[in-house]
């Protein structure tokens, strides 16, 4: 939704719990990549200690844990089959500095604006109540487990100190490694574009390429532990795998939860299905033609060739009485819609296989918000370009069946029109009109009419 979950460095602890230690507890089919050119020695890109860029700000670490970095580095390289061409910089963080660091570095540029524009639209989605503390929650929430991260700002490799360095924390490394080999030869700035513009711009073209970093990394960090894994880290893994603890993780919304997971899950299964045919030749020409859309990264089987559907808004704001203001303006993706009719407010409106199929034809989108400063009134529109007539009937019915969940009180006009009042945004509708559907919220019947009939939206293939 906004940079809070979408940082490209800092894989969470916890996260390795629930996807890399799903090799013990069943959570991910980890043995599905075993058979699919599995890294060995023999076959592994030779390291020439020399050769390497020269590490920094060692003097942190300990004698053994530095030979031990460099070694898992070195390990790194061969399976994944990059090689650094920078410095590498390495260092440590207690984990009162962690804290420090995420609220004066990673969230320094993330103002009041994306903090309530953030917050309005979990809360337009059912995802949480308007008064949540969402900056709060973050902090907690990257506070709470990061065993090690990548910063692509600094160009450093982070490890938090307070605990031992064993298995987890071990795959940890690994991945996050990996990102520093992904950066320095693939660019996250300026080659990838995966920067806060892309960000405000279209966050579901965003999602998309992270997904591909994430799921690049957890794949590498698999083979690497597939290879290099010793029985204390088996040890380690599975007992870290019994008793993790997620307090924060565990408070937040399911939506939000599986907005964490995505990038690494889906991601995974995308880089693998290029993986599995054409080896890392063919991860290396994803990053020269990055996915477009998380369509792409749900479907592996329509990249490169499903492009997404451009979908324009005209601004709105002279159509709106005085004290108006666009608040945001993006594209939300298939993603945001399986997740969102996936579950939110209640325990999921209606089966996966059900949300799948009627999402699966997302063509395209755009969304506009804006807020009204004086009264705090907002309004609401997300335009979606299905790619047939039968796909916007498929998601039409499944968003009636979450509409008459989430607002049991509204009504429904045929199979294509529901209105209702909302507790907090005042109206809502949606609506089918052939390939397109279109999903408001505004404060009075007045703002709606005025939408429908001045909107003026257009769309481009």
């Amino acid at each position: 939704m906004g940079k809070k979950l979408l940082l490209s460095g800092g894989i969470l602890l916890l996260l390795a719990g629930f996807i890399v230690c799903g090799a013990f507890i069943g959570i991910i089919l980890f043995a599905k990549i075993k058979p699919v050119q599995v890294a060995q020695p023999v076959n592994l890109m030779p390291v020439d200690a020399a050769a390497l860029p020269v590490s920094e700000n060692l003097t942190v670490f300990s004698v053994d844990l530095d030979q031990e970095l460099n070694q898992l580095q070195q390990d790194v390289i061969g399976v994944r089959q990059l090689m650094p061409d920078e410095t590498i910089y390495r260092n440590t963080l207690s984990p009162d500095e962690l804290r420090e660091r995420v609220v004066n570095d990673f969230f320094a540029d993330y103002t009041e604006d994306d903090i309530q524009r953030d917050t309005l639209l979990y809360a337009l989605l059912g995802v949480i109540e308007p008064d949540f503390d969402l900056y709060g929650f973050i902090i907690d929430l990257y506070s709470e487990q990061i065993a090690g991260f990548y910063d692509d700002e600094t160009k450093e490799m982070v490890v938090v100190q307070g605990g031992d360095f064993g298995g987890p924390e071990r795959m940890t490394y690994a991945h996050e490694f990996t990102h520093l080999l992904q950066d320095q030869n693939y660019d996250f700035e300026n080659g990838l574009k995966l920067n806060d513009e892309l960000l405000d711009e279209n966050m579901d073209r965003y999602a998309a390429i992270q997904s591909l970093v994430e799921g690049d990394a957890v794949m590498s960090e698999y083979l690497w532990y597939q290879d290099f894994a010793t029985d204390a880290d088996n040890m380690d893994v599975q007992q870290f795998s019994m008793e993790m603890v997620t307090p924060i993780y565990d408070q937040a919304p399911p939506f939000i939860q599986n907005e964490l997971l995505f990038p690494y899950q889906f991601g995974l299964d995308f880089v693998h299905s290029v993986y599995s045919a054409q080896g890392w030749e063919g991860v290396a020409a994803l990053y020269e033609n990055p996915p477009q859309s998380t369509e792409q990264i749900l479907h592996p089987e329509r990249y490169p060739d499903d492009l997404p559907i451009t979908v324009t808004l005209e601004d709105n704001t002279s159509l709106l009485p005085f004290g108006w203001r666009k608040l945001h303006e993006s594209t939300m993706g298939e993603e945001y819609l399986y997740l969102l009719l996936n579950g939110g407010v209640k325990d999921g409106y209606t089966d996966v296989s059900t949300v799948w199929e009627a999402v699966k034809g997302w063509g395209g989108d755009r969304y506009q918000l804006y807020i009204h400063d004086d009264s705090g009134a907002v309004v609401f529109v997300l335009k979606i370009v299905w790619d047939s007539e039968q796909d916007a009937e498929e998601f039409s019915a499944a968003f009636q069946a979450y509409a008459a969940n989430r607002w049991p009180e509204g009504s429904a006009t045929g199979a294509d029109q529901f209105s209702a009042m909302d507790a907090h945004f005042e109206q809502v509708s949606f609506s089918r009109k052939g390939a397109e559907t279109t999903w408001m919220f505004t404060p009075d019947e007045t703002t709606t009419s005025l939408l429908r009939d001045s909107l003026g939206l257009k769309v481009e293939q």
